[in-house]
Formats: C-alpha cells, sequence, structure tokens
C-alpha cells in the first residue's frame, strides 16, 4: 500500500506530525498532499511567524511563567521556536498575565508530564516551590532580582526541542557558580535536571526531546573588570551533541586569588565525565583563564577548529599577570591537531604584564588564520627559567632576559599558515627604546626574508596599530601591510566600552556576531 491510499483522515493525522519541521516539504510532496494541508498552512504561518523568535522583552514571550502556560495549552507552539532571547523579562507582561489557579494547575501538569525530572530523581514539590516563588518575586514591584529566574528558564528549557540558537539572561551566570547559602540547593536540584538534558541528548531520539537541535550558545554577560562568571554557567550545553558554537563573554576559570574555579565541590567541573563534545568554535571575549584550568577544559572538547580568546583580568586583580606560555602551550597539547582558526588577545582596558611569554605557534599544524597581540610575546620564555611579576624571578647567574631577546617571527609559525593579525602597543611617539617598540621590531627583523624560504602558504600579514602610524615604518620594511585602527570608526557602537577593546579584528567580528556586547569600563 502507497501513502497516497491511505484514507484522506488517516493522511490528515499524518501531516499534524510533520508540523513543524516536516510540514513545507510533505505539503510540497503533490497535489493530493497540498490540498489536504491547506487548513493547516494559515496556522503553520501563523505560528512560525510569530513564534520562531521569542524574545523575553517581547510582550508575546515576555512572562516565562504565561509562556509556560502557553505551551501546556498548546504545546504545539514550543516546536516553532528556534531563537531565543531570555535576556530581560517584559515586567509588564508578568504584572498583567493572568495567573490564577486554573493557570498554574496547568503549567504544574505540564512540568509533571517531562521525562527529565524522572531521570533528575529531584523532589518535584521542592521544584515546583521555588518556581512558585520566583513568581512572586519576579511581579513585586520594586525587586531587584526579577530577571533571576533559573528554575522557569530550565523548565522552560525542558520544552525548546527545536531551538537552534540560545541566549540568557546575565542573571543565569550568577545563579550557576554563587557559593553561597543556596548552592547546597542548585546541587541537589537545578544541576541534576540540567544534567538529565545533557544525558537524554546522547541517547535514542524521542519526539520533544530538550534542546534536540541547539547549535550555537550566545554570550549572556557583559564585558569589564567586574563582571565575572563561571565556565559551568554554559558547561552543560557545551556537550549537547547538536552543539557547534559558543560565543561567551567574562567566562572565569581559574584558581588563583578571587578566581572561580572549575573543580570546586559546588562548582561542578566537568558532571559527566564520559561525554564528549562535539564543540568546534569557542570564541571567549573579555575572560579569564590560566593554562590549567583550560586543560580541564578542553579535555572535553577535541574537536575544536576556531578558538578565539581575548584575556582580561577580573575584580580584585585576579589573572592581572598572566602566564601566556601555559595558556598557548595548553591549547597547544589539546588542539594542536585540529585548529584552523586562532586569536589570542588581551584587554587594555585590565591587564599588567606577561609572567612567561608565548614561545612558538609551531605545534598547531592545520592553523591557517591566525590574530595575536606582540604583547603576548612580551615575557621570559619558560625555557629560560624566568619568570616576571610579583612572584617574578630568575635563576642565579642567568642573563635577565629583554624583549630584544624575541625571536624572528617567521620562525615560530606553521608552515600551514595563510593570514596574520598582530595587534601593538607600539608606542605613538616612535620611541625605539620604548619596551613595545623593541618587541615588535626583533619580531619583524628579517622576517621578510624568512617569510619567503619558510612560510609558503602566507598569503597575508597586517600590523594594526591604535590610532597611530608609528609602527608603519617597521612594518613596511617587513613587507607587512598596516592598518591603523581608530576607536571612532564604529558607528558609535564602543560608547562606555574600554578604550581599546575594540582593537582587536576578531572581537569587532565578533560583537557583530552575537548582535553587540556591552562593556562596563
Amino acid at each position: 500500500m502507497h501513502l497516497l491510499d491511505l484514507a484522506p483522515e488517516l493522511l490528515e493525522c499524518i501531516i499534524d506530525y510533520t508540523l513543524p519541521l516536516g510540514f513545507e516539504g510533505f505539503a510540497l510532496c503533490c497535489k493530493t498532499t497540498h490540498t489536504l494541508s491547506q487548513a493547516k498552512i494559515a496556522l503553520h504561518n501563523h505560528y512560525k511567524q510569530k513564534w520562531r523568535v521569542a524574545n523575553a522583552s517581547a510582550r508575546a514571550a515576555g512572562d516565562p511563567f504565561g509562556l509556560l502556560y502557553e505551551i501546556a495549552l498548546d504545546p504545539l507552539l514550543a516546536k516553532y521556536i528556534e531563537v531565543f532571547n531570555f535576556g530581560d523579562w517584559n515586567r509588564e507582561a508578568m504584572l498583567t498575565v493572568r495567573h490564577n489557579d486554573e493557570v498554574m494547575i496547568k503549567i504544574k501538569d505540564l512540568l509533571i508530564s517531562s521525562p527529565y525530572f524522572r531521570l533528575a530523581d529531584v523532589d518535584f514539590q521542592e521544584w515546583w516551590t521555588e518556581l512558585e516563588e520566583e513568581f512572586q518575586r519576579g511581579r513585586h514591584e520594586d525587586s531587584d532580582a526579577h530577571n533571576d529566574f533559573p528554575y522557569a528558564t530550565i523548565s522552560l528549557l525542558l520544552f525548546l526541542p527545536n531551538i537552534i540558537e540560545i541566549k540568557f539572561a546575565e542573571a543565569w551566570g550568577s545563579s550557576r557558580w554563587y557559593i553561597d547559602n543556596d548552592a547546597e540547593k542548585k546541587a541537589r536540584l537545578r544541576d541534576p535536571v540540567l544534567d538529565s538534558i545533557v544525558e537524554l541528548s546522547h541517547g535514542s531520539a524521542f519526539e520533544g526531546r530538550s534542546l534536540n537541535r541547539l547549535e550555537t550558545v550566545l554570550p549572556f554577560m557583559r564585558g569589564g573588570y567586574n563582571t565575572k562568571t563561571g565556565f559551568q554557567a554554559v558547561e552543560p550545553f557545551v556537550l549537547i551533541p547538536s552543539v557547534k558554537e559558543l560565543y561567551s563573554t567574562s567566562l572565569v576559570a581559574t584558581e588563583k586569588g578571587l578566581g572561580i574555579s572549575f573543580s570546586h565541590p559546588f562548582s561542578r567541573g566537568w558532571q559527566n565525565p564520559n561525554i564528549i563534545s562535539g564543540l568546534r568554535r569557542m570564541e571567549l571575549a573579555y575572560c579569564c583563564m590560566d593554562g590549567g584550568t583550560l586543560d580541564t577544559i578542553l579535555e572535553k572538547i577535541p574537536r575544536l577548529e576556531t578558538f578565539r580568546y581575548e584575556h582580561e583580568c577580573k575584580h580584585h586583580g585576579v589573572e592581572y599577570e598572566w602566564d601566556a606560555a601555559s595558556f598557548v602551550e595548553t591549547l597547544g597539547k589539546r588542539c594542536g591537531n585540529t585548529l584552523t582558526e586562532l586569536a589570542i588577545t588581551s584587554s587594555q582596558a585590565h591587564i599588567g604584564g606577561i609572567e612567561n611569554g608565548a614561545e612558538t605557534f609551531e605545534v598547531f599544524e592545520k592553523l591557517e588564520r591566525l590574530e595575536i597581540d606582540v604583547r603576548i610575546f612580551m615575557g621570559p620564555p619558560k625555557s629560560s627559567g624566568q619568570k616576571r611579576g610579583f612572584a617574578g624571578f630568575s635563576p642565579e647567574g642567568t642573563t635577565l632576559w629583554q624583549e630584544a631577546d624575541l625571536p624572528n617571527l617567521a620562525n615560530i609559525l606553521p608552515p600551514s599558515i595563510k593570514s596574520l593579525d598582530m595587534n601593538t602597543d607600539f608606542p605613538k611617539d616612535g620611541d625605539m627604546n620604548d619596551k613595545d617598540a623593541v618587541a615588535l621590531n626583533a619580531l619583524l627583523k628579517g622576517f621578510r626574508e624568512q617569510r619567503q624560504k619558510i612560510l609558503p602558504n602566507l598569503e597575508r600579514v597586517v600590523v594594526r596599530q591604535m590610532g597611530a602610524e608609528s609602527a608603519k615604518r617597521l612594518a613596511d620594511e617587513a613587507g607587512c601591510d598596516f592598518e591603523i585602527y581608530r576607536a571612532d570608526n564604529t558607528g558609535g557602537r564602543i560608547l562606555g566600552r574600554s578604550r581599546g577593546s575594540f582593537r582587536a579584528k576578531w572581537i569587532r567580528d565578533f560583537d557583530e556576531r552575537v548582535g553587540g556586547v556591552s562593556y562596563e569600563y
């Protein structure tokens, strides 16, 4: 029997099952299916227009509890949501939506139907109590925490099978890692439910599986010295097999000072040690990590093809002096045979010095595009036995390392490299005794000749300076293109940012891709 031999009533039931993803293809199969689909076309187009992009600040989806109620009444609408910006929930929506016993019973029945609570083995009544408290807090006019709805957020995630791109509210960061009086409850309630999403995402597919098509996680934190959250804020989503891109800001992963550990008992670390991430792109702007913790993170992310990172010191001087050598070394160990694109830069706003400088990128055997700050080289190599900074030292009898000792840049790049962007803090007055000038001069000395001999694939080299062209002569002599970056050439988009936070080209591309990132100087 062929499909079209079935009774029209059965075909109409089949059409219902194709909504939303398979509906258009099925309807266009032939004249018969198109005719039978007519009754659903208007509904399909309406839901697609209204729900494909859900924004928490909009009136339609602006109340998490109202949205849960809508889904309880019509689960189909949740399948149409492909992009969700949790952002700031709409206060007007929260104050005006109907929240009576009928609404709350519907929401409760919806949540009870989810398999995730059963798998997580959590006390559902305790979860419901927390959810109701969030609802009351959100309706309180003078509440300063009206956007912090972790229980409502996770509850919504359970019913979003077709979401492709997600952006959380900034409060998600604080609710995920703070070690406070609520830490034990977080570990007992929220974490198991998130872990159940990860676990089922790796099992057999089933109708309505949470985050089944999720591909991209967008940043939800501001940049800046006083803004930070732990890597554990994004850790569950990195482990979902369909997720391929992570764009994040202000993630901290270091045990130094007042940093945020990724291995503290309440800080989770990798909760699913047997699951490997399928992430291909990781872009981390205004973040603060050390090489050791990065090693723990990358242990479960073996397929990275693009890694971009801008280092920024965080509150109380966390990683004010940065060990760039260990960071690059870790990247090479974990991703040396997979990365094709790499950027390592540092925010001009908040960074002290480099304890140990990067030594070589030769280990990145497939690398084609690289963007770096000259600054990451401006510390003694580990092989020297020396270290700069407050805890700096130099073995007795050794000559103190200086920037003039840096090798020719061509000798530390892999033969595969095709494009190089290099950002410099070269002094505007052209003082060649300045450390930044000495470093750039050492890296470019003899570069033109060596490039031709050992870098056959290198097509483009750009030396970029902010607001001046005093480094142009060195760039020209080395056969490099020169670019001046002016902070006023961004259409006003960097208002309120640190003066140099947009110097790196990849940061500007990042900002464009994610729709803009606020920066708090």
